[in-house]
Order: structure tokens, then C-alpha cells, then sequence
């Protein structure tokens, strides 16, 4: 017996209901550290962590009062370095001869295991917190059955189902995905190839709308068992900032002014947009302009008025509206009316600019022919203006040509130098 006892794997012990040590084997004084003396130094009760007190007293009593032949408990001693170590222990009376009864203890190092399912826990209850506050709908299906086993709070908040409306079910026999039609097909692909996606679904909720949802199912093992997991993100907000970008991206295709955005953290501030109504005004491709400062429009022609204004809106950072004469890529000017509008973030900080440029040539040249007809329209009046002033003059002439004429005789020399003065009048 003492041989069994002192070469045991595990721990053995044998104590006095008061707790002192009557024997104990090497295996229990390595696991918890201390050398078989020191050990027997101790007792069992001051050992025994405080909250596990009560339990190992009530083993005592209970195998004591024969309530039962053996009592099973898990428990922790403190270990010689001052930690404390989870054991497995089994007890029961043990008489030796005549003498008072005693106990004989079978301990088993449990601590490692304990760890494990300590952290277990924790990771179990991280994963419950991320499932429960997940700002998508997830579904945990059974992997060989198909049936829905957990529901987190967002998929009912989204679908306006309840939790239980989803449980022990198949996704096809539930409403939101009722009208799925390759839901059955998709979970057959989803137990062949553990993983099926959809990235656009209609998804019909309780009140009769309808969210667009991203769906992506991914299947994986727990231990032994084989779960599916169903991803369901709400896209509905993005599909309508989707719907409203294309339309804007149409929009800028069909605006017959030339749209560019340049970008001032680069050098040299480059294009890094030209929308195709700026191919038609210029004649230029993006893939000729995109990189380029947008100086090169510029022709030997532009005026330096209108292009200091410019750059200092640049400088600043500020809208300017300016016209310049511009050079298309085959060569020919045109009279180009340039807007320029400065883009910045959420925090203010600059990011890009935005130029629209409008061709205003018919506009100048309207404005050329107008300006000259001034002009000559000026000059119309000033001659009628002398005009009216000759005339004048030459009324009062030709007045006294008459009545110098009128006093002369027919012979007489003077007359014929007066002929003349009436005449060239």
C-alpha cells in the first residue's frame, strides 16, 4: 500500500478530519511546490483558497455522518509560490484499525485545463458581445441540417422579424428571404463549397419594404460541429449614394462644358479629371491631359491680367471666374470662360480644384461687332455733327453770293468772281 501511495502519478493525501496532514505522496508536493515536509507544515484548511472553504468543510462532514461513501469536488490550494492551483479531488473515509477515521485523497492537477476553459469563456463571451453589437445581421445555421440556431439583435432590427421567427427554420422558410428563390440551390453550393455571396439582394421586411442587403455565408467547424455563418449588411444607403454618383457621372458626361479637377497636394497642382465635354471643347483625350498642369491651353496671345487673377485665386485658395484665350490641340483659339472653385474635406483642408470652362467665343465675337458698330455709329455722328456745321457756313456763303449778285450788272467784272463763290458753295 505504501509503495502504491509514495509512487502514484497524481497526488494522494491522508488527513484528519481537522485537516492536518497524517501522509502525503511526492506526486502532490511537486504539484504544489513545496518539498513532503513542508508540506506537512501545513494543513489542508490553510491551504484551501477562502471561497472554497465551505465546500471541503461540508465534504468532511458529509463522508463523516456517512452520507455518502466518496465526495468529488474541484477546488483550489495555494501552491508554494503564493498562486493558487485548481485540483481535481476525490475523497473518502479511510479506517485505519482501531484508530479514529481518517481521509485518503485522490488530487489530480486540473489548473492547465481550468486556464483553458478560462479563456474559452472569455473568448466565447468576446465572440457573444461582437455578435450581439455587430452592426450587421448575422445568422448561425446548423452545417448538416440548415436550420437557424441563433439570430443576433440587428437581423430582427432590420428585418422587423423576431428572434424566434428565425429559429429552427430554413432560410428560404423564412420571410425576409421567402422570395429567395435560390435559397435552397444556394445552401446545397454553400455545403459544397463553404462560401456563397450575393453582393445586391432584395430582402423583404415584416412591415412589407424591402432593404438591399450584401449576403455572404461562410461555413467552418466548431470542434466537431459544422456551423454556417450568414453575413447580412444593409446597403441600402450605399446602393442610393451608388444610384446618386452614376447619375452625377452622367450628368458631368453630358454637360457641354469642359470639367476638370486638379490636384494642389501634387506638384504643379495636375489635372487628374477631364470630363468629355472638355475632349469636345479642346480636343485633348483624358489620357493626353490627366498628370499635366492645365497651363499648356494657354496660348502666346493670353492676357496677363486675367492670368495673375487666376493664379492668386489658386494662391488663396478662393473662386475666381476669369476668361483667357485658350489654344485647342489642332490649333485654333477660343475664348474660353474659366470658373474655379476650391474643394475641401470635412476639416477644411484643401484637397482639389474644380474648373468649368465654357466656350464664350461666338459671345466675344458678338460683343467685337458690337463694339465697332459703336464706333462706327460714333463716327456717323461726328461727321453729320461737321456736316450740319459746313452747311451752316455755307447757307450764310451762298446767302450773300445772292445779294452781291443781285446788286451787280450784268457786265460788269465782279460778277463772274461771285459766279463762282455761288457755285463751289
Amino acid at each position: 500500500m505504501n509503495e502504491i501511495f509514495d509512487n502514484a502519478p497524481s497526488g494522494m493525501a491522508i488527513t484528519k478530519p481537522d485537516g492536518s496532514w497524517v501522509q502525503i505522496n511526492d506526486a502532490l508536493a511537486r504539484m504544489l511546490g513545496y518539498s513532503v515536509p513542508e508540506l506537512q507544515a501545513t494543513s489542508v484548511f490553510e491551504l484551501t483558497h477562502p471561497s472554497d472553504l465551505d465546500e471541503t468543510r461540508d465534504a468532511v462532514r458529509s463522508l463523516l455522518a456517512g452520507e455518502c461513501e466518496i465526495r468529488a469536488f474541484e477546488k483550489r490550494f495555494r501552491a508554494r509560490r503564493g498562486s493558487y492551483v485548481w485540483v481535481h479531488i476525490v475523497t473518502r473515509l479511510y479506517q485505519p484499525g482501531d484508530g479514529p477515521p481518517q481521509l485518503i485523497s485522490y488530487v489530480l492537477d486540473i489548473d492547465a485545463r481550468k486556464q483553458r476553459d478560462a479563456e474559452l469563456a472569455a473568448s466565447e463571451e468576446q465572440y457573444r458581445r461582437l455578435f450581439e453589437a455587430a452592426q450587421d445581421g448575422i445568422l448561425i445555421l446548423d452545417g448538416e441540417t440548415g436550420f437557424v440556431v441563433d439570430a443576433n439583435p440587428f437581423m430582427t432590427a432590420l428585418t422587423g422579424y423576431d428572434r424566434e421567427d428565425f429559429l429552427r427554420k430554413h432560410l428560404w422558410q423564412i420571410g425576409p428571404f421567402a422570395d429567395v428563390a435560390a435559397s435552397k440551390a444556394s445552401f446545397a453550393e454553400l455545403q459544397a463549397t463553404d462560401y456563397v455571396r450575393y453582393d445586391d439582394l432584395p430582402l423583404k421586411t415584416r412591415d412589407g419594404g424591402e432593404v438591399q442587403v450584401e449576403f455572404v455565408s461562410n461555413a467552418y467547424l466548431v470542434g466537431v460541429r459544422r456551423v454556417i455563418q450568414c453575413n447580412i449588411r444593409d446597403i441600402t444607403l450605399r446602393k442610393r449614394a451608388e444610384s446618386a454618383l452614376f447619375i452625377r457621372e452622367r450628368a458631368i458626361e453630358a454637360a457641354s462644358q469642359g470639367i476638370i479637377i486638379t490636384d494642389p497636394v501634387q506638384p504643379d497642382n495636375p489635372i487628374v479629371y477631364a470630363s468629355p465635354g472638355f475632349t469636345r471643347l479642346t480636343g485633348y483625350e483624358p489620357t493626353e491631359v490627366i498628370g499635366r498642369n492645365c497651363r499648356f491651353l494657354q496660348g502666346t496671345k493670353a492676357d496677363p491680367a486675367a492670368l495673375s487673377t487666376l493664379r492668386d485665386a489658386i494662391r488663396e485658395a478662393r473662386p475666381c471666374v476669369v476668361e483667357l484665350l485658350n489654344v485647342r490641340k489642332d490649333g485654333t483659339t477660343f475664348w474660353n470662360n474659366l470658373s474655379v472653385a476650391p474643394v475641401k474635406d470635412a476639416d477644411g483642408r484643401l484637397t482639389h480644384f474644380v474648373g468649368v470652362q465654357t466656350d464664350v467665343t461666338a459671345r466675344r465675337h458678338l460683343e467685337s461687332q458690337f463694339l465697332q458698330a459703336q464706333k462706327m455709329d460714333a463716327v456717323g455722328r461726328l461727321a453729320g455733327g461737321v456736316a450740319h456745321d459746313f452747311n451752316n457756313l455755307l447757307s450764310v456763303i451762298l446767302s450773300y453770293a445772292h445779294i452781291v449778285i443781285d446788286s451787280l450788272e450784268p457786265g460788269e467784272p465782279l460778277r463772274a468772281d461771285i459766279e463762282e463763290i455761288r457755285t463751289a458753295a
